[in-house]
């Protein structure tokens, strides 16, 4: 891309204020001595989605709540503020960074949110850009990973390379996220935009009842904590009705088992002293894409739960299996 039609994305502005100190200190740490722009969105990815709450109750109306350096002086925010603080700690690294809209389905909001918001179309969900070798590559810090252990949900990954989005499904097999519409990329928070739509869908944020709600930061999290307990034990009734055997292997739900079976694995036998990475490449092909690399973790974690029959707790979470940094 042009230099001048690149300076849009690398420039501060009210709300992507990357030229705040507390901004500029907070991305030199999380990216230390790195060297490539690859590299610094790798870490400043993580310290974004790990180190920032995700908290869907801090929604407010005030424009300064939408300042990155507000959002990371709060430490906690909702997937808007996490992406425009994720941008704006780029643009500090020197990293051109622009931010996306767009309407999601949530099926596994808290009951509580869900009663909050009157439906579970998640309006305006935002994400980050980043622009890497040659191409601009999406970022979603929203679900932090504690958040995610809770609430049974798959945490996103950020090699640079591939876009990371939300899931379909989560780590079960329960249907997770559906993308409705795009609103498309942007190099600044469009506050009034945005204003625009929540009155659209949303009029009642507008309420003085609803602006005097009052929430602790950590509120959602203990309600995902909550709700993963209840639909765990029905997922289990489900296993147990359906027989399915292949579900019986920790981390691995429907979808993941239908993953399997396009690959010809049918029983837990099948998988014993299996080579993980090819199965994850077999499955690559199929599909004719990159499968997110999640998959590939919970496919180490199936071969060592069928190829040992004594079972190292920790060896049975999934993110055991991850790739080491």
């Amino acid at each position: 891309m042009a230099g001048e039609l690149m300076t849009q994305y690398l420039k501060p502005t009210y709300f992507i204020d990357s030229d705040s100190p507390a901004i500029g200190e907070f991305s030199r740490a999380a990216t230390g001595k790195t060297k490539s722009d690859l590299a610094k969105a790798i870490k400043l990815y993580y310290a974004v989605r790990d180190g920032i709450t995700y908290n869907p109750y801090s929604f407010s109306l005030d424009k300064d709540s939408f300042r990155a350096s507000f959002i990371l002086s709060k430490g906690n925010g909702w997937c808007v503020q996490k992406a425009i603080l994720l941008a704006a700690v780029g643009r500090a690294a020197g990293i051109p960074a622009r931010l996306r809209f767009a309407n999601v389905k949530n099926h596994l909001a808290t009951e509580r949110l869900k009663a909050l918001m009157k439906t579970d179309l998640f309006v305006f969900h935002g994400l980050t850009e980043f622009y890497l070798e040659g191409r601009w590559v999406k970022a979603t810090p929203a679900f932090n990973l504690s958040l995610c252990e809770k609430f049974g949900v798959l945490p996103l990954e950020f090699d640079g390379r591939s876009d990371s989005v939300f899931h379909p499904f989560d780590k079960k097999g329960r249907q997770h996220m559906e993308y409705t519409h795009d609103y498309g990329p942007f190099d600044d928070f469009p506050y009034e935009l945005m204003m625009m739509e929540m009155r659209k869908y949303y009029p009642h944020f507008f309420s003085d009842e609803f602006s005097k709600l009052s929430f602790a930061p950590d509120a959602f999290e203990a309600e995902a904590a909550r709700t993963e307990k209840g639909t765990g034990a029905i997922h289990l009734k489900r296993i147990q009705k359906t027989a399915d055997e292949l579900q019986s292997i920790p981390g691995v739900g429907k979808s993941i088992a239908q993953d399997l079976r396009a690959i010809g694995i049918k029983k837990i036998s099948d998988l014993r002293d299996g080579n993980p990475e090819a199965l994850y490449d077999a499955l690559c092909g199929r599909m004719g894409k990159s499968v997110d690399r999640c998959v590939l973790y919970v496919f180490r974690c199936a071969v060592y739960f069928a190829s040992n029959k004594k079972h190292d707790p920790e060896k049975l979470k999934w993110w055991y299996w991850k790739d080491s940094k």
